[in-house]
C-alpha cells in the first residue's frame, strides 16, 4: 500500500459521486480504492513524495527478482 505522496494528484482525476455522508468513486472498478496500476508519472509530487515513490518502486523490483 502506498500513500497519496506516491500517487500524487492522479487520484483527484477520478470521477466522484456524492453520497449522503461522503463522496465515493463513481466507477465500479474503483470501489475498493485506487488500483495498484494507477500511474505515478506526470503528476504533482513533493520531494518527500518522490523519495517515497523511489522506495515503493525499489520494493516492487525486489519482489519481482525473488519470484
Amino acid at each position: 500500500m502506498s500513500t497519496n505522496k506516491v500517487y500524487g494528484d492522479v487520484p483527484n482525476e477520478k470521477p466522484l459521486i456524492e453520497l449522503e455522508t461522503r463522496y465515493d468513486y463513481s466507477k465500479a472498478e474503483d470501489f475498493y480504492g485506487i488500483n495498484e496500476e494507477c500511474r505515478i508519472d506526470r503528476c504533482l509530487h513533493s520531494l518527500f513524495g518522490v523519495s517515497k515513490t523511489a522506495a515503493d518502486l525499489t520494493a516492487q523490483e525486489y519482489g519481482d527478482i525473488l519470484e
